[in-house]
Parts: structure tokens; C-alpha cells; sequence
């Protein structure tokens, strides 16, 4: 069976809600990523989120019962919006890793 991710997550509570809703309409769901995020929040960003997954047959169901979930808003732009924060949580990670390593050779 090939999987298809239908929806990102940025906490497993989300996640695991949705997963029981899919679950209850008799769709086999998997949750990826679930640890890592778990662990380390930043980490699991930058790697893409909690993603849910199905089976190729059940994709348009699951999409639909998501999709009434996100009250009315589409997957994607959640997804996108997810992104858009992971992006600037990066790029701060960045600038202070950059100004750790500054101020270091600054006193060589």
C-alpha cells in the first residue's frame, strides 16, 4: 500500500485527533515524524511537521474529513502558514548561532 500525506501537524495533540477521526470512518492513518517533533521542536520543523498519512484509495475521504477539521480552510494553507513560521524560527536559530560564533573568534 503507498501512502499519501493528506495534512501536517505542528503538536501531536492535533495530530492524534486527527488521526482518531480518520480512525473512526474506518481510514487507516499513520502519523511520521511524531517523535522527532516531539523531541525537539525546532528539529521537527525544519524536517516538516507531524505528517498524516493514508492509503492512495482512501485520499479523497481523508481530505474531505481534514479538511472539515480546519474549520473550512485548506490543508495547504495551513501547511503553508506552518512553514512560513518554521522558516523565521530557522533564521533566528541561524543569526544566533552566527553571533555565538562572532563573538568567539572575537576574543581569539
Amino acid at each position: 500500500m503507498e501512502l499519501v500525506t493528506v495534512a501536517e501537524f505542528d503538536n501531536s495533540t492535533k495530530a492524534h485527533f486527527a488521526k482518531m477521526q480518520l480512525e473512526m470512518q474506518e481510514i487507516e492513518a499513520f502519523l511520521i515524524d511524531l517523535e522527532t517533533v516531539s523531541m525537539d521542536w525546532a528539529l521537527g520543523r525544519a524536517l516538516g511537521l507531524i505528517k498524516l498519512q493514508v492509503g492512495e484509495a482512501d485520499v479523497e475521504k481523508a481530505a474531505k474529513i481534514i479538511g472539515s477539521l480546519n474549520g473550512g480552510k485548506t490543508d495547504a494553507e495551513t501547511v503553508e502558514r506552518s512553514r512560513k513560521s518554521a522558516r523565521r524560527v530557522l533564521w533566528v536559530i541561524g543569526v544566533a548561532v552566527a553571533a555565538v560564533f562572532a563573538y568567539a573568534f572575537t576574543q581569539i
